[in-house]
């Protein structure tokens, strides 16, 4: 888990820079996204009256 520790009161919260991980915060929530787990893909981020709703990702595959 790439987050270290969380503070809800001060809304502060510590990750752990060694894990390669997308941090997404919406409403004071923090939303972990891994990468694809073949190691190969794209990811976007769909945003709606300035939050992020949902993320779509597309894989590939090598030969």
């Amino acid at each position: 888990m790439g987050i270290i520790k969380g503070n809800i009161a001060e809304m502060k919260a510590e990750i752990d820079l060694k894990e390669n991980k997308i941090y997404v915060v919406k409403d004071g929530q923090i939303h972990e996204i891994d990468p694809p787990n073949s190691g190969h893909g794209e990811q976007s981020f769909v945003y709606k009256n300035g939050k992020v709703t949902r993320v779509d990702e597309r894989k590939t595959q090598l030969l």
